[in-house]
């Protein structure tokens, strides 16, 4: 990584006169501080950028509609039920389907961005059964449904070990996707961290998704990332004819608007 990647040109022999300062700004510190606004040639570092947060803990609220969390998630299909809280996981709630194969049950924030926008993802996630069992977690026009649907707009990590036994990262516009198989295999009973990146900002001037799990990048996309107003959403089917379920501990947003 270039020590500096904005290309600015530092003085060679500052003195303490007013030379080397701008309308009183100090240059050489101004450059300093541009060069750490970049983590990269090609990406800026976000950290340093002010943005709205948004949390959920899931250790308030109840299990109805509208009420779920501290946010006040929706369900539109299965059953939602409060966990014990764990070591270091205070409150958890689970996504439980019915007993018929394409049962599903969701965790949703309908309407919760519009996809062009600048965001950061984060979800605390566990699968307790990994068989016959269909996930997935992020950004979706679809959240009734565990399969990435023909006409689907989202971004988001995908589940379905008949297709993969790992982690996947999707972004899908109209139905037309982009995959991504992580080399992070879903195991049962399992804490996952998944993070997904929208970037807008970006040197070369190609808009990008990244991918993370447990905060290492897995995929990039530049392709089919869709532009809509998409629901955040967690969603689990069953592919048996037994109920399946999916935990989920933590959400993280940081949206620039």
């Amino acid at each position: 990584m270039s020590s500096n990647p904005t290309g600015l040109k530092k003085l060679s022999s500052p003195d303490s006169g007013t030379e080397d300062k701008v309308y009183g700004v100090d240059w050489n510190q101004l450059v300093d501080t541009l060069n750490n606004v970049f983590v990269s040639s090609s990406k800026l570092n976000w950290d340093s950028l002010d943005g709205y947060w948004m949390s959920d803990h899931f250790n308030a609220g109840s299990t109805e509609t509208g009420e779920i969390g501290e946010l006040g998630w929706q369900t539109t299909t299965g059953t939602i039920s409060q966990q014990s809280s764990e070591a270091g996981r205070p409150g958890i709630y689970r996504a439980t389907t019915g007993t018929t194969s394409g049962n599903v049950a969701n965790i949703v924030l309908p309407s919760f961005i519009h996809s062009s926008d600048k965001f950061e993802i984060r979800v605390a996630v566990r699968v307790p059964t990994v068989t016959s069992v269909k996930v997935k977690i992020g950004l979706t026009s679809l959240a009734t449904d565990g399969d990435i649907g023909a006409s689907e707009n989202g971004i988001f990590f995908h589940f379905d070990p008949s297709a993969n036994a790992n982690w996947r990262a999707v972004t899908v516009s109209a139905g037309t996707s982009t995959i991504t198989a992580t080399d992070i295999s879903v195991s049962a009973n399992t804490w996952y961290l998944l993070t997904i990146i929208r970037r807008t900002i970006a040197r070369d001037g190609v808009n990008r998704v990244e991918f993370y799990v447990n905060n290492v990048l897995k995929a990039t996309h530049t392709s089919n990332i869709s532009e809509t107003s998409l629901d955040m959403a967690m969603v689990v089917e069953t592919a048996t004819s037994a109920a399946r379920t999916l935990d989920v501990d933590l959400f993280i947003a940081r949206i620039w608007v």
